[in-house]
């Protein structure tokens, strides 16, 4: 995680710098998982909007100046992050029929758990080499580019179809007949 490096080499903070960073963000996050969470549909385009916010949020956390700053730029990292994730699961899971939903969501977490092996090190390298902020830059630019190219993807392609987020409970509004003696 680039976070703790950010917060003690570039900030020169310490490890209450990095918490109140760590708490500031995991409030985004919340704040993200609400905002998917109230949803009625998602589609291909949203997720890839998402993606750009993140980015742009993350170069925002990389050019911060001050700790109060940072403590600001946080909080949409937060949000972003939740957002992305959550929304391409849900995205996945409800357009999947449902043979092969646990076969794709096996490779969603090949594509998000597989890459750390890979990113991991590179963006070590880039924070000890560069230092954090552009190791954050790096992720921002990742981002902010595959947002757009699968904006402009999905764009050319006509291929942002809704899907309907459906509640998961359905709840039936008789009341239940209880039997005396079964």
């Amino acid at each position: 995680m680039i976070l703790p490096l950010f917060a003690t080499r570039d900030l020169a903070g310490g490890p209450t710098t990095y918490t109140t960073l760590f708490a500031i963000m995991s409030a985004g996050s919340v704040v993200g998982a609400l905002v998917i969470a109230r949803r009625t549909s998602a589609d291909n385009v949203f997720l890839a909007q998402c993606t750009v916010g993140f980015g742009a949020a993350m170069l925002v956390l990389a050019a911060a100046p001050t700790t109060a700053v940072a403590c600001l730029a946080v909080i949409p990292v937060g949000v972003g992050s939740v957002m992305v994730i959550s929304g391409s699961n849900a995205v996945l899971q409800l357009g999947t029929t449902p043979a092969m939903r646990g076969r794709v969501l096996a490779l969603l977490a090949v594509v998000f758990l597989g890459s750390t092996p890979v990113g991991g090190p590179i963006s070590g390298w880039v924070s000890q080499t560069f230092g954090a902020r552009w190791a954050l830059t790096l992720g921002a630019v990742a981002a902010l580019l595959s947002g757009a190219l699968a904006l402009r993807a999905a764009r050319a392609l006509d291929v942002a179809h809704p899907i309907r987020i459906e509640p998961p409970l359905r709840v039936d509004p008789s009341p239940a007949v209880v039997v005396p003696g079964r």
